[in-house]
């Protein structure tokens, strides 16, 4: 699946403002604590009503063997999850 039909299958199921793409906003989120190993990923899918829609972006990207890190921050809830590193 190509990056733009990733970001919009995403769009579609948690919302347009809750999907970063654009790789000026996807900067934050090529690494973690460890900046050592930095990879920018394909997209970004912020907090908002995602929880009631987890489900669906996970099985999009396994079902697409699009690779995903879940990240929280520390209160039992996913925060965001990024989509694989960028297609050349």
């Amino acid at each position: 699946m190509d990056d733009k039909t990733v970001g919009q299958e995403l769009r579609a199921i948690v919302g347009e403002r809750f999907v970063l793409t654009d790789p000026s906003e996807l900067r934050p989120y090529e690494c973690d604590g460890n900046t050592i190993f930095k990879k920018l990923p394909r997209a970004v899918v912020l907090p908002g009503h995602v929880l009631k829609r987890l489900a669906r972006v996970v099985r999009l990207l396994a079902g697409s063997g699009i690779p995903f890190i879940p990240a929280r921050g520390g209160d039992g809830a996913f925060e965001r999850c990024g989509a694989g590193p960028m297609a050349k």
